[in-house]
């Protein structure tokens, strides 16, 4: 399954996918997909416990699937 992240763009772009890509190169994770959504971008993870601290760090909310409810972390 895979744990879908939702992350809503806050101030400079380049700044923030930058800052993304540095926490996400720091813990050596790898994600499944990292691409525009309407509400911003969407990172996908194939575990879960990486998916809540990734959304934990960039105040994101972790999706149960592409078109369900969302719930916060």
């Amino acid at each position: 399954m895979l744990y879908i992240v939702e992350i809503t763009p806050n101030g400079n772009l380049g700044e923030q996918l930058g800052n993304m890509r540095t926490w996400l190169d720091h813990k050596r994770w790898d994600t499944v997909a990292f691409r525009r959504s309407p509400n911003g971008w969407h990172v996908d993870f194939e575990s879960e416990n990486e998916a809540g601290e990734f959304a934990r760090a960039f105040y994101g909310r972790v999706l149960n699937g592409i078109y369900s409810t969302s719930r916060a972390f």
